[in-house]
């Protein structure tokens, strides 16, 4: 949650100073979020919460799914981690159709 906070104040800042100011000021806010929005709006938890979700996700006509998986500071074993327990654990119970 943290590192979502300084990753949307970095992109907030990188968008202040590399694009011109153009009526679209509104778009370069970071959303303020409570922790239950972030838990309903990101994939998060263990990899049998992550396949719940994803799951909900698909029954609802979801097809593709694009995942960030590297916010804010995280650290480079965690990303690992993460990746590693995605690909053992929750892909196998998606195939491609």
């Amino acid at each position: 949650f943290e590192g979502y906070t300084r990753e949307q104040t970095f992109f907030k800042a990188a968008r202040d100073k590399y694009n011109p100011k153009s009526g679209s000021e509104g778009l370069s806010k970071p959303r303020e979020i409570s922790k239950k929005t972030f838990e309903n709006i990101f994939i998060t938890g263990t990899p049998t919460d992550v396949a719940e979700q994803i799951s909900e996700l698909d029954s609802i006509g979801v097809k593709n799914l694009m995942m960030k998986i590297n916010t804010g500071e995280m650290d480079q074993s965690v990303v690992f981690r993460t990746m590693d327990l995605l690909a053992e654990h929750v892909k196998p119970l998606f195939p491609i159709e």
